[in-house]
């Protein structure tokens, strides 16, 4: 029976061959683990990204919808707040013909004070203007084209009213889009026409636009004139079914890469004797953002992964003496340094988990203590809530008291409302500026002032809380509002 071959007798190239093959074969476990938790990160990554990109580009249209809404209401608030002045402004009309003008802006001067937007609305009469409707109640105005936009009022019942308020479509959209386009969320903010005229655009953007129609279809860059002259009228005919309802295209500007988000807006509104009946009423909300900011957006890992990859990867590298080990062969000695190198990763690696275990603990603690807080600091604000209610509340059954008792001028407006009133009567709730009486209707009929200028008297029927009041008369009164028998409601 033969003998087995001293290691001495075993060539030195087969020795290494043989360890290479067990190493090879030790480390096969260990590396088809790493290679696939390297896929299953790397498709996370990948996915996340995506998500990251559809989250930034439906929080845009959603930003635009915003955007949009809030032109809209600002106009019906404008249109609402001018038109209860015109009617004041009719009455200085009528009752001075001689001084009518002089007594409008005098009036006007004054309630600017208090009221932004008459500070750049000029009053107009309607006989100025050619093709008006008698409806009309004001009009928007803009440079570049030299358009006029019309917001008209209800046309059911007749209309005396000979006068109209002008206002810049520059003061009406710049106070909302001016500090949006950041470069957070869009480049560049547009007002445009159905028929891609720009009306307003954000004074802070990249370029300066002329006609949207102008965009070319991302797909239409290198390619020759020809090809690109019709791509650029088929993006015009995209962005004419765009302005019709929300939208998205990719579009070419100065070179770079676009996201051209649309939203229709401001139905209210109709372009003065437009000839174009289809593209004349209402504007599209357009917003500009570089392809390559989303892509810079989406591509940074989240702080979360990273607070979960990064233990990982440092256990791993504080383990690989214990694997190293683990795969040492016979005839390898354990030196001093391996021992060592194991002893200080093995620290490590439990300061490490300690400091996991420590910081998840600390975290829940944490978490429990700020959502009392913030349940504590919510009842807090119930609380002052119901008591600011209750002040207002007594506040106003004193007013009612005061005019029942015929203690108030009789007059549609009194300024200095402190001094008829004794400090007693003012103490519930002192930091309302005026009180006023209204009709059934929701005219108010009668209205006072702590200052020395009382707005002009307006209509109310179509605030939430007049609404409120006729819909249900118990739950009204847990409002700022009160009706008593006999007198009109009071706010």
């Amino acid at each position: 029976m033969a003998n087995a071959p001293d290691a001495e007798q075993i060539p030195v190239s087969a020795r290494s061959r043989s360890r290479g093959s067990t190493y090879i074969s030790a480390l096969r476990v260990p590396l088809l683990l790493a290679f696939a938790l390297a896929a299953a990160v790397t498709g996370y990554y990948l996915l996340y990204v995506a998500q990251v990109r559809d989250y930034l580009i439906g929080r845009n249209v959603r930003l635009l919808s915003t955007f949009a809404a809030q032109l809209e209401r600002t106009i019906e608030s404008d249109r609402d707040v001018l038109t209860n002045l015109r009617v004041e402004f009719e009455k200085e009309r009528k009752q001075d013909m001689e001084g009518k003008k002089e007594n409008i802006f005098a009036e006007k001067e004054e309630a600017s004070k208090f009221i932004p937007i008459l500070r750049t609305a000029d009053v107009h009469e309607k006989g100025e203007l050619a093709d008006v409707k008698p409806n009309l109640d004001m009009q928007f105005t803009e440079r570049r084209f030299q358009s006029r936009w019309d917001v008209y009022g209800d046309s059911s019942s007749p209309r005396e009213e000979k006068l109209y308020f002008e206002v810049s479509l520059w003061e009406l959209a710049r106070p909302i889009l001016r500090d949006k386009a950041n470069g957070e969320s869009f480049d560049l903010l547009l007002v445009a026409a159905r028929d891609g005229r720009v009306l307003f655009q954000t004074p802070a953007g990249p370029v300066r636009i002329f006609n949207i129609n102008q965009l070319t279809d991302s797909a239409a860059a290198g390619q020759d004139s020809k090809t690109a002259g019709q791509d650029s009228a088929a993006a015009g005919k995209k962005f004419s079914a765009l302005a019709r309802s929300s939208g998205l295209v990719d579009v070419v500007l100065s070179g770079t890469d676009y996201k051209l988000f649309t939203q229709p807006c401001c139905s209210a509104v109709t372009e003065h004797s437009a000839t174009a009946k289809d593209d004349s009423v209402g504007w599209v909300l357009c917003g500009l953002t570089a392809k390559r900011r989303l892509t810079a957006a989406s591509l940074p890992v989240p702080f979360t992964a990273l607070g979960i990859l990064f233990p990982l990867l440092l256990l791993a590298v504080l383990s690989w003496p214990f694997v190293k080990l683990s795969l040492i062969g016979d005839t390898q000695r354990v030196s001093a340094y391996d021992a060592a190198l194991v002893g200080i990763c093995g620290l490590l690696g439990s300061a490490l988990i300690t400091v996991l275990v420590l910081d998840l603990f600390g975290t829940t603690v944490l978490q429990g203590r700020l959502d009392g807080q913030l349940k504590q600091f919510a009842n807090d604000i119930r609380e002052r809530v119901d008591q600011e209610i209750t002040a207002a509340s007594k506040q106003l059954d004193r007013l009612d008291a005061a005019v029942a008792a015929n203690r108030l001028p009789s007059l549609e407006k009194v300024p200095d409302l402190a001094g008829h009133l004794t400090d007693d009567e003012l103490k519930d709730y002192p930091f309302f500026e005026s009180f006023s009486l209204m009709g059934e209707k929701g005219r108010q009929q009668r209205k006072m002032s702590v200052g020395s200028f009382v707005t002009p008297l307006v209509s109310v029927a179509r605030r939430a809380y007049f609404r409120t009041l006729h819909r249900a008369t118990s739950a009204a009164a847990s409002t700022a509002t009160r009706t008593r028998d006999g007198h009109p409601p009071s706010t």
